[in-house]
């Protein structure tokens, strides 16, 4: 079974930082990457936010130049369940 990533443009660089998360940690993952993107903008790294659905970044912060990539989880982690504490995102970090 072969996972499709769905992504908003192909990666610039070899290395990311990487944010795993679903609508309620979006706003922190937003957070933090708009800092990395302030202390370094002449990154040589992408700053990907990944997520089970498409997420929707405010105005405002379309200039962090985001790699947004969507990974459907539904079926390969049908088995897998989320909490309280955990959602589905979590598992993100996983894959």
């Amino acid at each position: 079974m072969g996972l499709s990533i769905d992504a908003s443009r192909p990666a610039r660089f070899r290395q990311a930082v990487i944010f795993c998360c679903d609508e309620t940690y979006l706003p922190y993952a937003l957070f933090a990457a708009h800092q990395i993107a302030a202390h370094h903008p002449d990154r040589t790294f992408d700053l990907c936010l990944c997520s089970t659905r498409p997420l929707a970044i405010p105005a405002t912060l379309q200039n962090l130049d985001l790699r947004c990539c969507v990974i459907p989880l539904d079926e390969l982690a049908s088995g897998v369940e989320g909490d309280a504490r955990r959602s589905l995102a979590a598992y993100l970090r996983i894959v």
